[in-house]
């Protein structure tokens, strides 16, 4: 009987030894789900690859702190042709969020969604399909278009000539300067500035929806 019991406790032990083992593992090697601040800004990550999460999350953190404390766009190599019309803050916080990406890739991370602040930046998928994103009216909530993702960027903006404005681009500093530019122009010219480069729009407006030339392929 004792021997029974002492077995018993040996076989827990050991049971207890491979469940703490696990939960260290899952600790340092689940699905990443991390939110971060830039200034009065929120992001959200989602990463699907398997990381360290205390180190990446350490890594990002450390990324949007240094560019927090960024004033001047000299300092920061970005093509200027746009630059003029665009929102200094808002350049400083998607190029902060680029470098959030070139980090996650250098360090083989590859499959991530990011919510910056109602921007999207898409990695590889995950699954089958790509990411899936609904682009919405503000004034109602109406789903308008659901367009579907991988390995680009898409920027929303609403203004008074706008209810909505959503490009989509290759990185997010590019998407963003060209909303930037065109989000007071009208549809023709935004059209134009958008071909150059290489962007696709959605515009928003009098419950209107009209589309540069290719946005339809993104959409579901």
């Amino acid at each position: 009987m004792q021997f029974i019991i002492e077995r018993r406790n040996y076989i827990i032990l050991i049971l207890i030894f491979i469940l703490s083992f696990w939960i260290i593992c899952l600790k340092n090697d689940r699905i990443f789900l991390k939110s971060y601040n830039f200034k009065d800004k929120t992001i959200t990550i989602v990463i699907y690859d398997r990381v360290n999460v205390k180190k990446v999350s350490n890594e990002i953190k450390k990324i949007y702190k240094k560019y927090e404390k960024i004033k001047d766009l000299s300092t920061l190599n970005i093509n200027g042709e746009l630059l003029d019309k665009a929102d200094k803050m808002n350049v400083i916080f998607s190029f902060s969020t680029n470098e959030v990406t070139k980090y996650l890739k250098k360090t083989k991370i590859y499959k991530y969604i990011i919510n910056a602040d109602g921007n999207i930046i898409t990695g590889k998928r995950y699954g089958n399909d790509k990411y899936n994103i609904s682009i919405n009216d503000v004034n109602s909530d109406k789903v308008l278009k659901i367009v579907s993702l991988e390995n680009e960027s898409m920027v929303t903006i609403n203004n008074e000539k706008y209810d909505s404005l959503v490009v989509i681009g290759s990185d997010i500093i590019n998407t963003n300067l060209v909303g930037e530019a065109i989000k007071s122009l009208s549809v023709e010219d935004g059209k134009a500035i958008a071909l150059k480069y290489n962007c696709e729009v959605l515009w928003y407006f009098n419950n209107k929806i009209s589309l540069s030339k290719n946005f339809s392929k993104y959409i579901v």
